[in-house]
């Protein structure tokens, strides 16, 4: 995809409809390396309502007036967060359609899901996982009965039950204490 007109309101698109929250910033000058193959959009505008790029106006597939050097990118932001305001502790929440909700961890891996958080969170490591309800603010779940390796590079990798909503009880409401 070309950058013309490319800007950070056709960038949170891209990254609203992969399911991050939206974007950190735009580039128009193939940021991490050029495509190849077939150009297929170009001049690629968005009022920032789509909930899919090719909802936005654009020139037609495959016509465009650019190279690869032109490339759109795009850099997310993050689809996981620490609840509270904390910096480095608190209930772990993830954002899947357009809200913000907790996630709900299998009891045996606690730690290495709270190593993937805060290793995503850009922290060198966890020092805790707790499933302690004192980080419980009457959050509903949205990612349920989640299992982590420690490998993952994201929460949203690691195996779970599904994107829904569901009750899950105090103990298992994923909180993290991040090396700092």
């Amino acid at each position: 995809m070309c950058a013309t007109s490319w800007d950070i309101v056709e960038a949170n698109v891209v990254c609203r409809e992969l399911g991050f929250p939206g974007a950190s910033s735009a580039s128009g000058s193939s940021l991490y390396g050029g495509g190849k193959g077939q150009i297929w959009l170009d001049n690629v505008d968005c009022s920032g309502i789509e909930s899919r790029l090719i909802l936005c106006s654009h020139n037609g597939w495959g016509s465009h007036s650019c190279n690869h050097d032109n490339d759109a990118s795009v850099e997310c932001l993050p689809a996981v967060r620490l609840g509270a305001g904390e910096s480095s502790f608190s209930r772990v929440e993830v954002h899947h359609s357009g809200s913000w909700r907790a996630a709900c961890v299998n009891h045996l891996h606690i730690f290495s899901a709270a190593n993937v958080v805060c290793k995503e969170l850009g922290f060198p490591s966890a020092v805790n996982g707790t499933g302690l309800p004192q980080y419980q603010q009457d959050a509903s779940v949205v990612l349920h009965n989640v299992t982590c390796s420690g490998n993952e590079m994201s929460i949203i990798n690691c195996i779970h039950q599904g994107w829904k909503l569901h009750d899950c009880n105090e103990n298992r409401h994923l909180g993290v204490i991040c090396q700092t």
